[in-house]
Order: structure tokens, then sequence, then C-alpha cells
């Protein structure tokens, strides 16, 4: 957790491209080396809707984890507005 950061955390832009999904997991979602299910159900999802997409990953995440850890996810979504790039 946060508590034993010594330092504030990096903060890094990037472009992100508008109708697409950034989606930010806490390691009690899923760990790297056991997120297979979380690329497939990704790979899968053609929704349009942030909060259903985090309910989603939320309760698979419950199931499969059985409580054992917090389990946080944000979703940002940029709708199509203008053409191009936003840099978030």
């Amino acid at each position: 957790g946060l508590q034993d950061a010594g330092a504030a955390p990096w903060s890094v832009s990037f472009p992100l491209e508008e109708n697409l999904f950034l989606l930010m997991i806490s390691d009690g979602v899923a760990e790297s080396g056991d997120d297979i299910w979380l690329q497939d159900l990704l790979a899968g999802w053609h929704g349009e809707d942030p909060h259903v997409l985090v309910s989603l990953v939320l309760r698979e995440s419950a199931q499969r984890r059985k409580g054992d850890d917090d389990c946080s996810a944000l979703c940002l979504y940029l709708p199509r507005q203008n053409q191009g790039k936003r840099e978030v």
C-alpha cells in the first residue's frame, strides 16, 4: 500500500484516443502472471459504459479471488466528440 511509500508517486502523460477506455486496477483485482482472465474479458467486451466495465471487472475478480485482498478499479472513457487525441 501507499503507507509504505517514501516519495510521491510519479506521473506520466500520454495520448488517449477518443472512444477508447483506460482501465486502472489495483493488485487486488489481478496480479501480473494471473491476469489472462482479465485480458480475455477486456478483449471480448464491446460496451460503451465505463461503469458497467468496472462492475464487470470487480465482480469477476471477486468470484476468482474470493475476497482475499481489497480491490479497486477506475475507468476513464473519452467518448467521440472531436476527431483526434487528447492528452490525459
